[in-house]
């Protein structure tokens, strides 16, 4: 399978849906789609389905691709348009109760400049950060660029400050 100029992909790895996304993320960049939509897709968009794909994936994973959501979350920057993909992921990993990787996140703040206090990130203070960037987006934005990604766009209308607070509030994290 090839993916790019040169990149072949071993057949023997074209059925594993994990191998092909790390390899296309790895090469082409951060996905376009949202990753609950890319578990769905992998998984036949099946909720259990989707629940078993995120289970299979190796321990530690899906602590670091929840780093990556927060991550852009927190410093992703496209002028005046949000990402409300990364918010419907944020939302949607937190609900699944899978933990955030600390030391995965302050890596990537650091490499970013997104954090360049000299202590290490904290749960309070990631709180504090996301709080912050709650208070700095436009969420009707993100509701409306999320819509697309959801197969009822009416649960949407829960989103307010509030209610991201409160799932903030849930968040638990790997220091």
């Amino acid at each position: 399978m090839r993916l790019r100029r040169g990149l072949y992909l071993d057949p023997d790895y074209r059925e594993d849906s994990s191998v092909l996304c790390a390899v296309a993320n790895r090469f082409y960049g951060p996905s376009y789609v949202s990753f609950a939509h890319a578990a769905g897709w992998a998984a036949g968009y099946r909720s259990d389905a989707v629940e078993a794909f995120l289970r299979s994936v190796q321990p530690g994973a899906v602590t670091s691709i929840f780093a990556g959501k927060l991550h852009a979350v927190l410093v992703r920057s496209w002028r005046s348009r949000v990402k409300g993909r990364d918010w419907f992921d944020m939302v949607y990993l937190i609900g699944q109760g899978f933990p955030v990787s600390l030391v995965h996140l302050e890596a990537r703040l650091r490499q970013s400049g997104g954090y360049e206090d000299p202590s290490p990130l904290t749960k309070e203070r990631l709180k504090f950060m996301l709080s912050a960037r709650i208070d700095a987006v436009d969420l009707e934005a993100a509701r409306v660029d999320a819509e697309r990604f959801v197969r009822r766009p009416a649960d949407l209308d829960v989103w307010s400050p509030e209610s991201f607070r409160a799932m903030i509030s849930r968040m638990e994290v790997l220091a």
